[in-house]
């Protein structure tokens, strides 16, 4: 699919399921690999694009999908072709942050200390 969700990744697949069922309201039967999880999020955009577009631009603005991104989803020809594009800029982008948190959430902490320059007693 991406760079972003290598097929191999059955945990970051599960993952990026579970956000969409709970941030965009897809099938919580879809996702037995990604080609299925990103039919089930077109089919969902699709929806919103035709009955309530202002909720999904709002979504797109929170989730950080830029205006070029959504300006050449909305360049396709057909209202199938809109919500296609616009599900793999969400899919990479769900995908990314999910990535993100694994990386930070993995990385070692670093002690805090109390107050500028003193060490707790």
């Amino acid at each position: 699919m991406s760079e972003l969700t290598p097929a191999d990744d059955t945990g970051l697949l599960a993952d990026t399921r579970d956000a969409l069922v709970e941030r965009w309201h897809v099938r919580p039967d879809a996702g037995g690999d990604w080609e299925i999880l990103l039919e089930a999020l077109a089919e969902r955009i699709l929806g919103l694009l035709r009955d309530n577009p202002d909720r999904l631009y709002s979504a797109l603005y929170v989730l950080d999908i830029s205006e070029r991104v959504t300006r050449e989803a909305m360049a396709a020809p057909t209202m199938q072709g809109k919500a296609l594009a616009m599900a793999k800029a969400i899919l990479d982008r769900e995908t990314q942050k999910i990535a993100t948190r694994r990386r930070y959430a993995a990385a070692p902490q670093v002690p805090e200390i109390e107050g500028p320059g003193i060490l707790p007693h």
